[in-house]
């Protein structure tokens, strides 16, 4: 659509134009006097705060809750409570940005940063918001679509990125049981190793005792040649014992 459109204009003018040095020191200093919390994330009320504090101090003008309430839809659209720093910055960068533009077009004096930040005719109070033209209040309202636009945008883009984020966690699990697998796969490729290993010596110690009980079968058997052997040499014995007790009777008798 034409809003989305000039919402994405802003939105790339804002990024290729950044904030001074001066005015990243400045936006980065009121984000750090702020407590964070674990995430790095303040207080939207705590910054609103101070920031309405500091511009008061420079304007010496009241900022009207509606302005702040304004900002702090933009700080933190889904109503949180908190905004983190890029988000801050995003937010001050077309806000300044959208000012510049402004001030071009009306070839206005170069006014402050919390000028730029807070509208300038709702800083300038009831006086100043009567004298203004009906043109400028036009670009006010017209400003603020395309600031809805560029937040409605930079939200959408904050929620893929933590899509984006989710599958890498999710990336990172799976990869995580993957080489959990691959380890107990090699594990148990170590262990099958370990097992075949063994197997192979079962089968050693098998073929090793089927020998040595053929060894013990073939010294049985001639164990028992042998006491074949000794009964025949023993019967031999017997008998010459005898023939030579026969001779010796026959000497004895012829004597």
């Amino acid at each position: 659509s034409a809003s989305a459109a000039r919402g994405c204009s802003l939105l790339t003018g804002a990024m290729e134009e950044p904030l001074s040095e001066e005015e990243s020191v400045l936006v980065n200093a009121i984000f750090d006097q702020c407590r964070a919390d674990e995430k790095h994330m303040v207080s939207v009320s705590d910054l609103l705060d101070y920031l309405r504090s500091l511009a008061e101090a420079d304007s010496g003008t009241i900022i009207p809750e509606g302005l702040l309430d304004d900002l702090a839809r933009q700080l933190d659209p889904k109503n949180t409570g908190r905004v983190d720093r890029d988000r801050f910055l995003l937010v001050m960068r077309v806000r300044v940005f959208r000012r510049r533009n402004v001030d071009a077009a009306s070839a206005g004096n170069d006014v402050s940063f919390y000028e730029r930040i807070f509208d300038e005719s709702i800083l300038g109070g009831s006086q100043h918001n009567e004298s203004i033209s009906s043109r400028d209040t036009s670009r006010s309202s017209h400003n603020n679509s395309n600031d809805t636009s560029v937040l409605g945008l930079q939200t959408q883009n904050e929620r893929l990125r933590s899509e984006v984020e989710l599958l890498k966690s999710q990336r990172d699990a799976i990869e995580d049981a993957f080489l959990t697998a691959s380890s107990q796969l090699e594990e148990l490729h170590t262990q099958m190793t370990g097992m075949r290993k063994k197997e192979q010596q079962a089968t050693t110690l098998t073929n090793r005792n089927a020998e040595l009980q053929q060894e013990v079968e073939r010294l049985g058997e001639e164990l028992q040649r042998l006491h074949a052997v000794n009964n025949k040499l023993s019967s031999e014995a017997d008998h010459l014992r005898s023939e030579l007790r026969e001779v010796s009777d026959k000497l004895e008798i012829t004597e």
